[in-house]
């Protein structure tokens, strides 16, 4: 396999975990959970109107069921496993 640059898998598996699983999942993850406290530090807005919050909410659960993928693709790309970066494009391609 070609690479970038020596410990690419390294640093893309420690972004996508970071960005993709961290901040995506876990902050959707909340919002889900627990809507008032996500509003409270600042992961939804406060000033929503009904109509959009229910979409909102329903954006949140989608993303909480799809972006979890992220987690075990950034495994398999600190391990250097093939199907880590293919892995990985399955939840952005479809949350495009």
């Amino acid at each position: 396999m070609n690479y970038l640059f020596p410990y690419d898998n390294i640093v893309a598996g420690i972004l996508l975990f970071i960005v993709g699983f961290i901040f995506h999942w876990v902050g959707q993850l909340i919002s889900v959970l627990n809507w008032k406290f996500a509003t409270k530090i600042g992961l939804q807005e406060k000033s929503m109107l009904k109509e959009y919050k229910v979409y909102e909410h329903a954006i949140a659960i989608s993303d909480s069921l799809i972006a979890w993928i992220y987690g075990i693709a950034a495994i398999g790309l600190l391990f250097n496993i093939p199907w880590g970066y293919k892995l990985a494009w399955i939840p952005g391609s479809i949350l495009l």
